[in-house]
């Protein structure tokens, strides 16, 4: 396929150029027979860009490794869902997604397009092709998705994909931000082709209403899926760390979000035209920054390509679209003058004004604190930055010099984003409470009052029970005074907490706000129609889908600034160290650490340890049942009285038997039952010796993590040592996978044997006798988990076999009002774990506030029924500075609507 793809690639990148400059020509000439052309050569390459794309998912799904980038990020182990997620997965593949998915959209923008000329489409053609161009000469150049191993025919098996990037997640968050990026060329193409030519009205606008809108919603859902990701895969304890190409991603979706806001001013009052021109090239340009973020190694990141050389490409070409843009403005600065003036600050324009402001506001903070890094390395910023320092010094504001670069983390951007998305929340409930053009201060109190009022009351009572019950658990779990429990509780109130609750506020006015809308709106139409409410809600919102729908993604805003609240009251517990049976409490869970599962996931081709977690609430108690159940099996056998103690919260039954031996004997009947299931006995002629070897899960764990199988050689030796009333001793040799059990008699060698062969003790998930605890008079302790009680999580760490650095699998606990988030830190060879346990209130919301938004985006997307176009023959003359097309070519007149 090397030759087939590459041919491929050459004739794509010589056929982009060309209809990109034909475009141009029969724009620029006004030649009907190269406008034609350019259709026909646009067509050409789309058709070439899909060729090339089923050569490379053929190359992926067959497994052709002589390929070096089908080699680099794939092997014959892969699930085949991954396998397909190899072509976006390396550099290489996602130049060509992206070729390939913008050459469709300019065959679907510019061929279904029947408002422009033929002219004004052969410019925006031209813009458009030009940017495919661009990422073709990268692969033609520097990244050829069909390079093959020269010097031999390839590796046997490839090296395989990234582990971080093997998650569900992960194999959607590219391509939907990759989609994000390129499908905002089509606004800024038709912008472009709009400053050209100069028809500056809102045409251009609405043509790319709907494709602004596509961009802005792949773009929130690679986000979303991203932090989901990072939630699920990375194990650190959140869902956004400020990393700066994720910033990349959310500082387009700024001023995307901005220039949507925007465009409606324009359609309406035909004001806004210079800024939507601004908005349109900036928001293009920052979706190419977002991309040479990802690949030029200006800052270290978890998402960043290391080994790409792009980055000097990628400079050039932003500086070529940033002169393109300034020109472009600056020639038509004055015909972009604005046709109406702004009547009043008191007015739904204002607003949106202000709501401009704050959303480019937020994208260059963002920007800042991202490469500010970078900026603090140039000697010349430090001193002016000192110089400053000193001046604010001498009136009293204490600064600290910089003497080196400064990365400006996590905390600095929760202190200074926070205030700024505050802020934007307030005005998403402004907006629909006041009126185009002028509003009376009168009529803005009377509107504004009883949404503000309702939600104060509502917040109030949601903070003060939420307060009361904190308190009362924190005296609860404390074991103090209520009034000592809110000393500390007040005490412990930060800029967070009150943040989270102004966020709580405005969230519940904007909601209320939101609500009213569409309950004012469906009651009239109700009243008018005399439909079902449920029916006149539904129609509303259809028959006015731009309105609407951007209402409800303005509810999934709220949903997630809910979720933001919440990560400020997060109840966050540092790693801690738990040995098998050992038990932590975090909120009002309680968590016990039992054993490690260890098995070999063929289809993924991974190691995998598993932490038991047995979760129960704090004040719980097992079940008498459960309890009675366990004792009888102790009993069994047993010579000795046993006594029974649990503990609340606790899964753990305590069963003293008055005879240590006896004790022991129990231990036994549980460690050989598990031995049989991690060992094979061997054939052994010594009648002392019980030899054994790994299991067959063991064996090809041992393969790949030798260190797994340590645990089970070294809690045999344990058990024999300190836990059991067998006098035997354990034999291990380094480096082999068998060992043996030596006892003091054939009866015990015969009686172990006899053990491990039983029936497996029913519903005991752990048990080990507690050798760590000291009785009088000769009792013993075994510490016993029931299998039926509380709840297990099994947060993981996988070991790939092709890959040196393992990967964090978290469990997670959802509930309405929050997580329980556990994540482990395996100690390779050792039995005990590193747990880091989080209570995050509210995350859910998070997501849901995604689906709302995405759910949002889509009606607004959703066509609206128009009239039938309606054919007319042309006139006889036409001039070629009319239209520039044949006089034999029909018109189509269709009829619009506009939403307002």
């Amino acid at each position: 396929m090397h030759d087939v793809g590459t041919a491929l690639l050459y004739l794509a990148f010589l056929s982009t150029v060309a209809t990109a400059l034909v475009g141009f020509v029969g724009a620029k000439l006004r030649s009907p027979g190269l406008l034609d052309a350019g259709r026909h050569m646009m067509m050409a390459s789309w058709l070439i860009y899909l060729a090339m794309s089923a050569a490379l998912i053929y190359g992926l799904v067959t497994h052709d490794f002589s390929n070096k980038y089908i080699a680099a990020y794939t092997d014959r182990d892969m699930p085949f869902a991954y396998l397909l997620a190899g072509f976006w997965g390396g550099e290489k593949g996602a130049l060509l997604f992206w070729t390939a998915v913008l050459s469709t959209f300019a065959v679907v923008s510019i061929g279904r397009n029947r408002t422009q000329t033929p002219i004004f489409l052969g410019w925006t053609s031209g813009v458009l092709h030009t940017a495919v161009a661009f990422f073709a000469a990268l692969m033609v150049w520097e990244s050829n998705p069909f390079e093959i191993f020269q010097a031999y025919g390839g590796p046997a098996d490839g090296r395989g994909m990234n582990p971080l990037l093997q998650n569900p997640f992960m194999s959607i968050h590219p391509p939907a931000m990759l989609t994000g990026y390129m499908t905002f060329t089509v606004p800024f193409a038709f912008g472009a082709a709009a400053l050209i030519t100069g028809k500056l009205d809102s045409q251009w606008l609405r043509d790319t209403r709907q494709w602004t809108l596509v961009s802005w919603m792949f773009l929130t859902i690679g986000l979303i899926l991203g932090g989901a990701w990072a939630y699920q895969e990375l194990g650190w304890g959140g869902f956004w760390m400020w990393d700066p190409v994720e910033n990349a991603g959310l500082i387009p979706w700024f001023t995307a979000t901005a220039f949507l806001h925007s465009v409606m001013i324009q359609e309406r009052r035909n004001m806004l035209r210079r800024w939507n021109a601004v908005l349109v090239c900036l928001t293009f340009l920052l979706t190419i920054f977002g991309t040479f973020l990802t690949r030029s190694q200006l800052i270290d990141s978890v998402h960043a390509f290391a080994d790409s050389t792009l980055a000097p490409w990628f400079l050039w070409y932003m500086g070529g679209i940033f002169v393109l843009s300034v020109c472009l403005v600056a020639y038509r600065w004055n015909d972009l003058r604005a046709e109406a003036e702004l009547d009043s600050m008191m007015s739904r324009e204002a607003f949106f004004v202000l709501n401009n402001v704050l959303l480019v506001g937020c994208a260059f903070v963002v920007m800042w604190g991202t490469l500010f890094s970078k900026i603090s390395e140039a000697e010349a910023f430090r001193a002016l930055y000192n110089q400053i320092a000193d001046v604010l010094s001498t009136v009293g504001i204490p600064a600290d010099p910089m003497t080196q670069p400064v990365e400006l983390g996590e905390a600095w951007f929760n202190r200074v984003m926070a205030p700024l998305g505050m802020a934007l929340l307030l005005l998403t409930g402004v907006g629909p409470l006041i009126s185009w053009r002028r509003a009376t201060r009168k009529n803005f109190e009377k509107n504004f009052r009883r949404p503000m009022g309702l939600s104060a009351v509502i917040t109030s009572i949601l903070v003060s029970s939420w307060s009361v019950r904190t308190i009362l658990r924190l005296a609860d779990r404390r074991g103090i005074a209520f009034g000592e429990a809110y000393s500390q509780w007040a005490d412990a109130i930060g800029r967070a907490e009150i943040y989270g609750v102004i966020s709580v506020l405005f969230g519940v006015f904007v909601t209320i706000a939101i609500s009213l809308e569409f309950h004012v709106g469906a009651r009239a139409r109700r009243k008018s129609r005399g439909e079902s409410y449920l029916m006149a809600l539904t129609m509303l919102t259809m028959r006015n889908k731009r309105r609407y729908g951007g209402y409800i993604v303005h509810l999934g805003i709220v949903f997630s600034f809910l979720a933001f609240a919440g990560n400020a009251f997060r109840i966050y517990q540092p790693e801690v160290a738990l040995d098998p049976g050992d038990r932590t409490e975090i909120g009002e869970y309680g968590l016990m650490y039992t054993d490690s599962i260890v098995d070999w996931e063929p289809d993924g081709a991974y190691v995998r340890t598993r932490a038991t977690m047995v979760v129960m609430d704090r004040k719980a108690t097992l079940p008498a049942g459960e309890i009675a159940a366990v004792v009888k099996q102790a009993s069994a056998g047993a010579k000795s009285t046993v006594t029974v103690d649990t503990q609340p919260g606790s899964p753990r039954i305590a069963l003293t038997f008055k005879q240590a031996a006896d004790a022991k004997s129990f231990s036994d009947r549980y460690f050989a039952q598990r031995l049989a299931g991690q060992a094979a006995v061997l054939p052994s002629n010594d009648p002392l010796e019980l030899r054994l070897t790994l299991g067959e899960t063991l064996r090809k764990v041992a393969k790949v993590a030798p260190r797994m199988a340590m645990p089970l050689f070294k809690g045999t030796r344990a058990h024999f040592t300190k836990r059991s009333a067998f006098k035997a001793t354990v034999h291990t040799v380094p480096g082999q996978m068998d060992f043996s059990v030596r006892f003091a008699n054939p009866a015990q060698k015969d009686r172990f044997t006899a053990l491990m062969a039983a029936k497996p003790l029913a519903g005991i998930r752990w048990a080990r006798f507690a050798d760590k605890v000291q009785l009088k008079g000769g009792a013993g302790r075994v510490d016993v988990v029931p299998s039926n009680v509380g709840m297990l999580l099994l947060p993981e760490v996988r070991f790939y076999a092709k890959h040196s650095s393992p990967t964090t699998e978290v469990a997670i606990h959802s509930t309405f009002e929050h997580d329980l988030y556990l994540a482990m830190r395996p100690q390779q060879g050792k039995s005990f774990i590193t747990l880091l346990a989080i209570v995050f209130p509210f995350v859910s919301f998070l997501w849901l506030g995604a689906i709302v938004m995405v759910l949002g985006g889509a009606i607004c997307i959703w066509p609206t029924r128009r009239a039938r176009p309606v054919r007319q023959s042309a006139p006889t003359s036409t001039t070629a500075g009319e239209i520039g097309v044949s006089q034999s070519e029909p018109k189509v007149v269709a009829a619009r609507t506009q939403n307002s």
